[in-house]
């Protein structure tokens, strides 16, 4: 049996890279494929980004191929549309690129999901809303949160993490997590996390599409004094574990790893749309936002 993952961008890794040692255990002849721009699938990989997946893989030693050869395999995994694939003949796979909460999400929607024979949902709250949206509930099953193993493991060493983002031991943590694009806090709420970072450690991971995208954005991240700006660092579990409160968009998957890692969390709103911004009632009744 043969299993492609079809990259778009670095952030994919750290699910797929456990479902990938998951099935190469199994005896699954499982393959990362990762195109440069003009021959990526997608019309918006950049060369930067590029330039990070192939650079992450090849430091991690996985094995992976430049350019679509088997078009035959038995699957192709993807978190992106299933007209990414249409060259691949096989099973059509979609795991989710993060779960969101907020009451409306292009990620859980049919307009996203159809023409998939199988999505990995999160859990059973992504499911139910995968499934909400018309997505017939035999094409969804719960893969759990692969990128989340080393946390539930307890294999992230606190200490470790402090020390590389140079936090002061007298001082309480602020985490800032923004999103990209229209969704991201960036631009309306700079000026405040400059004013904490007086007073705080304030640790700041922009979203990958901040750093692939919008060098603007990460320009203006690196100019505020005294904050930590970490480029390099993919998971996002660390961040969590070393802060005494998070910062993040609701519009974003950062929201519900906050509350996955137990976190403090205040959801920043780049705008105030009710039936589009906040999140489901439902939220509010397990965690602290």
């Amino acid at each position: 049996m043969k299993v492609v993952f079809y990259y778009y961008n670095v952030q994919e890794a750290l699910n797929w890279q456990n479902i990938w040692k998951s099935l190469r255990y199994f005896g699954v002849d499982a393959i990362f494929v990762v195109e440069a721009p003009g021959k990526n699938t997608s019309n918006s990989i950049t060369r930067n980004g590029y330039e990070r997946i192939v650079q992450y893989l090849t430091e991690c030693n996985y094995p992976f191929e430049k350019r679509r050869r088997h078009l035959d395999a038995d699957a192709v995994v993807t978190t992106q549309t299933a007209d990414w694939l249409k060259d691949y003949r096989g099973l059509k796979v979609n795991t989710l690129y993060g779960s969101t909460l907020t009451k409306d999400c292009w990620g859980y929607s049919r307009e996203k999901l159809q023409g998939f024979d199988l999505i990995l949902a999160h859990g059973e709250y992504s499911r139910q809303r995968i499934a909400a949206n018309g997505i017939p509930e035999n094409r969804i099953a719960i893969m759990g949160f692969p990128k989340y193993v080393d946390f539930f493991q307890n294999n992230i060493n606190i200490d470790r993490w402090k020390s590389r983002f140079a936090l002061d031991t007298r001082k309480k943590t602020i985490a800032y997590l923004p999103s990209w694009h229209l969704n991201s806090s960036i631009d309306h709420f700079a000026d405040a996390v400059e004013k904490l970072a007086s007073r705080y450690n304030v640790l700041i991971k922009p979203h990958h599409n901040n750093i692939e995208m919008e060098n603007e954005r990460i320009e203006k991240l690196k100019a505020i004094p005294g904050v930590c700006v970490e480029l390099k660092s993919l998971s996002p579990a660390p961040f969590y574990m070393v802060s005494d409160l998070v910062l993040t968009d609701t519009r974003s998957g950062a929201l519900a790893e906050g509350i996955l890692t137990n976190s403090r969390i205040i959801g920043l709103h780049r705008r105030y749309n009710p039936n589009a911004d906040l999140v489901e009632p439902v939220v509010y009744k397990v965690a602290p936002i």
